[in-house]
C-alpha cells in the first residue's frame, strides 16, 4: 500500500513546538506557493496569517486565543476570520493547561474539568451526543463527571487522563484513534458518515498511563515503567508495530489500524513522548531521542532514507535533549544546552533554518532581528 499522508480526504497542518515562555502553540496550514513563508525565526512578530489559531496561557491563568464568543474574528486572513493579536477566550474560565488540535482547542481547569471550543464535525468538543456538529465559538464543558489531570488534542480527536491514570478519548474515530468503543455516528457536509464519540469513552482500560499523546489519527500512552502503547492508524508503523500486522475495518474497508492498544517495539523505557501527524518521538532518561513512524520527509531525524520505521530509531548526531515536540511533518527539540534543533519538512520554514527538508537535526537559526 502506498504511504500517503494524510489519509484520503484529510488535510494536515504543520505544528510548531510550544513557546516555553508564553505557552503559545501554533498550527500552520499546508503552504501554498503564493503564501510568503518565513524560514528564519522572527522575534516579537505577530502570529502568522497561515495559522488557523494560536493559544497562550498567561501567568494569570486566563486564556488568549480564538474562541472569543463570535464566529467572526477581528481580522481577516485569506478570506477567513482570524485574530492577529490575542483575544480573550469566552467563559471567564481559568485553565492550568491547554491542548490545541487541527481546528479545536481544549483547556483543563484546576478542578479537572475540561472545556473545548471551535470545530466539532467529529465530536472533538466532547459536549455530548445531543450537541450540534456545527462547532462553538464559546467554551463548552466536556460531557463527563470524570476529573482529568492531562489533555492532548489530535487532528479531530481529543484524549485525557483521569486521576487514576485511565485514558479517555472523544471525537473522530475513522481509524480507531478512540479505540473500539465509539458509540456515535458523525457526518460531513457531503453526508459522508463515520464513527465518532461526542463524549469521552474509556480506552485501553486494562492499562494505566502517566502520559497521553494524541497524534494525527492515532493515540499513544506512556506507562509508569516507560513503556509506550499506541492505537489507531498505522499506515507508517506509528503504532510501533509493522503496518501489515494491524488491520481493522470501521466502515471504510480494511485499513492498517488497531482499535486495541499495542506495545511499541524495541523495549525502550521512555521518560516522555510526543505524537505527530504520523510519527512519534520520545526521550530516554539520558536525553537520547528516538522516533518511529513516517519518515518520507525526515520526521524521524535518523539521517536515513527509509520511508518509515515501526521500530524506534535513534535521532542521529548524538545530541541530548531536554524537551521534544512532534508536529505534523517535522519534529523540534531543545538540547540540554538550551539550543533548539528541528528536522523533517521545511517547506514552510518550520525548521527555523534556511535549509531544505532535513533528515537529521539542524540548529534553529538566530532571529532575523533583535
Amino acid at each position: 500500500m502506498p504511504h500517503v499522508w494524510p489519509p484520503p480526504g484529510l488535510t494536515m497542518l504543520n505544528v510548531t513546538v510550544p513557546d516555553t515562555a508564553t505557552g503559545a502553540v501554533r498550527l500552520e496550514r499546508e503552504p501554498s506557493p503564493s503564501w510568503p513563508n518565513v524560514l528564519l525565526p522572527q522575534q516579537n512578530a505577530l502570529p502568522s496569517a497561515t495559522s488557523p489559531h494560536v493559544c497562550s496561557r498567561p501567568a494569570a491563568m486566563d486564556v488568549n486565543g480564538l474562541g472569543s464568543g463570535s464566529t467572526v474574528g477581528p481580522d481577516a486572513c485569506r478570506a477567513s476570520a482570524c485574530a492577529r493579536i490575542p483575544v480573550p477566550v469566552s467563559g471567564d474560565l481559568s485553565f492550568r493547561s491547554l491542548a490545541t488540535g487541527w481546528d479545536h482547542t481544549c483547556g483543563l481547569t484546576d478542578t479537572g474539568a475540561a472545556y473545548c471550543w471551535a470545530y466539532n464535525v467529529g465530536g472533538e468538543l466532547g459536549d455530548g451526543p445531543e450537541a450540534p456538529d456545527t462547532g462553538s465559538a464559546t467554551t463548552l464543558r466536556v460531557a463527563t463527571a470524570v476529573p482529568f489531570v492531562a489533555l492532548s488534542a489530535g487532528d479531530r480527536h481529543t484524549c485525557a487522563l483521569s486521576e487514576a491514570g485511565k485514558a479517555y478519548c472523544w471525537g473522530e474515530n475513522r481509524w480507531a484513534q478512540l479505540g473500539p468503543n465509539a458509540p456515535d455516528i458523525c457526518s460531513l457536509a457531503d453526508s459522508t458518515t463515520f464513527h465518532c464519540s461526542k463524549a469521552p469513552v474509556a480506552v485501553a482500560d486494562s492499562l494505566t498511563f502517566v502520559q497521553i499523546a494524541a497524534g494525527g489519527q492515532h493515540t499513544c500512552g506512556r506507562t509508569s515503567d516507560g513503556a509506550i502503547y499506541c492505537w489507531g492508524y498505522n499506515e507508517y508503523g506509528q503504532l510501533g508495530v509493522e503496518p501489515d500486522s494491524t488491520q481493522c475495518d470501521l466502515g471504510f474497508g480494511p485499513s492498517p489500524c488497531a482499535p486495541s492498544a499495542v506495545l511499541v517495539s524495541g523495549g525502550l523505557a521512555f521518560a516522555t513522548i510526543t505524537a505527530g501527524g504520523a510519527h512519534n518521538c520520545g526521550l530516554l532518561a539520558s536525553g537520547a531521542a528516538y522516533c518511529w513512524g513516517d519518515h518520507l520527509i525526515g520526521q524521524l531525524g535518523d539521517c536515513s532514507f527509509r520511508p518509515f520505521s515501526a521500530l524506534p530509531r535513534p535521532v542521529c548526531e548524538g545530541h541530548l535533549f531536554a524537551e521534544l515536540s512532534a508536529g505534523s511533518k517535522h519534529t523540534c527539540a531543545v538540547a540540554t544546552d538550551e539550543s533548539a534543533y528541528c528536522w523533517g519538512d521545511n517547506d514552510a520554514g518550520a525548521l527555523g533554518s534556511a535549509t531544505f527538508t532535513s533528515l537529521g537535526p539542524v540548529q534553529v537559526s538566530a532571529p532575523l532581528w533583535e
